[in-house]
């Protein structure tokens, strides 16, 4: 039962929230921004350099191989890899490529692929022997699995009945290309045998058998008494979420351990349209991006934060000042919109500051318009795909579609330079916080239109140290 000193802060809140609803265009908000560039010192797009793993002589035929192994075309010779062995980003998200122990050292080369962290993590902890022994000769490789329980996500549609709620795994099973991993245990086992059976050494056949085995093997691994015999190839990890992407949709899977909820965001094509909906399973379109983030709010995914609204009014008051100095007057008038928005979110600062109940936040919170919704949270937990959601939710448009790194990227390599200038203003009248930045589309934008942006105004602001 609610406590009277609860009761009379919510009607407070309740009033606050009524008193300052208005009827904010966000559209006509988004060109207000849009306006107000051309007045910001900020049209920095920030890099992020990844620390990568450089690929040492042999190994480019290992990698070679690798490729081949997993059937991935089309590949140009690289020199660089990340921890987990991604070498692009057209990466494919299932697949691991390892080349050395010294690998573990890199950085993530895209964030689309830091959901599989932790099974990466597990996989240097647990497979270090692996990794140490036969990458001397072979990469190796391997596809990952995303599974709830026993079911395998990319078969969820087919068997919908076999989801049961809970967190997720991701299980890969590790490999060279020439199968060298199981071939040992193999020739492991027949020797087991001889040693149960002393009597198979007067069969011609059994021994011509063990020896072939042996000598093949040999040539490839050189000394095989060095090797550490691997019983189990296959690496698992518990996590909250994982992300499966294919030519149709991306598909966000989230837990919550404290509420027992799963949960999938989809955009693109809804994979359920016109199959059984999984029992357990909250579907939710990142399209109908205000009331997901909603939804995420309410189930603990976000939470609203006093830190982040005052820094969110002090940067934007910052764009404003700017704007208004640039164009001699005062802005009120002219863009209603963008003013309104501060002084709601200045109300909204006002009374995070003087409410201390965490879950009166929350409700409070959920009251909010879109446009300001986003302006006062931070994902509650550190698990990547949760801040990777986030701008993906965003109410301007621009946000989400350079956040869209494939799509972006696609468009920008067909666009005019007209069009192209036009996506980079878009983008950078947007940018107000850190989390809004691509480091993706940032890297890509430096490494292929460096100039072309240069040109456009853009300023790289780089930490790290660039690979050629």
């Amino acid at each position: 039962m609610k406590t009277l000193k609860e009761l009379a802060e919510l009607y407070k809140l309740k009033q606050i929230v009524q008193d300052s609803r208005g009827d904010v265009n966000t559209s006509k908000l988004e060109k207000d921004f849009l306006a107000f560039s051309a007045y910001s010192q900020k049209k920095v797009l920030k890099i992020n350099f990844p620390n990568l793993y450089q690929l040492q002589d042999e190994e480019h035929m290992h990698f070679a191989a690798a490729l081949s192994a997993l059937d991935i075309k089309g590949v140009k010779s690289v020199d660089y890899l990340d921890f987990s062995g991604a070498y692009a980003l057209s990466t494919p998200l299932d697949v691991v490529i390892l080349m050395s122990l010294s690998q573990a050292g890199a950085d993530n080369f895209t964030q689309a692929r830091s959901h599989m962290n932790p099974l990466i993590g597990k996989i240097y902890l647990e497979g270090g022997a692996m990794i140490r022994d036969f990458s001397i000769h072979e990469a190796l490789v391997g596809k990952v699995v995303s599974k709830r329980g026993a079911l395998d996500l990319k078969e969820i549609v087919l068997f919908p009945e076999k989801f049961t709620p809970g967190p997720y795994q991701l299980s890969v099973r590790l490999e060279t290309p020439m199968k060298t991993v199981e071939k040992l245990r193999e020739l492991t086992e027949l020797i087991k045998d001889f040693e149960k059976d002393p009597e198979q050494v007067l069969d011609p056949k059994a021994v011509d058998k063990v020896t072939t085995r042996a000598l093949n093997l040999r040539k490839i691994l050189g000394s095989l008494s060095r090797y550490q015999v691997i019983e189990n190839q296959e690496v698992s990890a518990e996590t909250n979420s994982c992300v499966i992407k294919n030519e149709k949709s991306e598909l966000f899977y989230l837990y919550s351990p404290e509420k027992n909820v799963n949960v999938l965001v989809y955009f693109g094509e809804n994979p359920f349209e016109n199959a059984k909906i999984p029992q357990g399973l909250l579907i939710l379109p990142g399209k109908d991006y205000q009331h997901v983030l909603l939804k995420l709010l309410d189930l603990g995914f976000y939470q609203p934060s006093t830190a982040v609204v005052e820094q969110r009014v002090k940067d934007l008051n910052e764009i404003y000042e700017a704007a208004s100095r640039g164009l001699g007057k005062s802005l009120d008038e002219e863009y209603q919109d963008f003013d309104g928005l501060l002084k709601e979110l200045d109300k909204t600062r006002r009374t995070f500051k003087d409410t201390i109940n965490p879950s009166i936040l929350v409700r409070y919170a959920m009251q909010l318009k879109p446009e300001l919704l986003e302006f006062v949270l931070c994902p509650s937990t550190s698990d990547p795909v949760v801040h990777e959601l986030l701008p993906r939710l965003s109410w301007n448009q621009a946000i989400r579609n350079y956040h869209n790194t494939k799509e972006f990227t696609g468009n920008f390599k067909r666009g005019s330079e007209q069009e192209r200038k036009a996506m980079l203003d878009e983008v950078v009248s947007s940018l107000l916080f850190g989390n809004q930045q691509n480091n993706d589309v940032n890297l890509w934008l430096y490494k292929k239109y460096k100039q072309f942006c240069t040109n456009s105004g853009i300023v790289f602001d780089g930490e790290g140290t660039e690979d050629d």
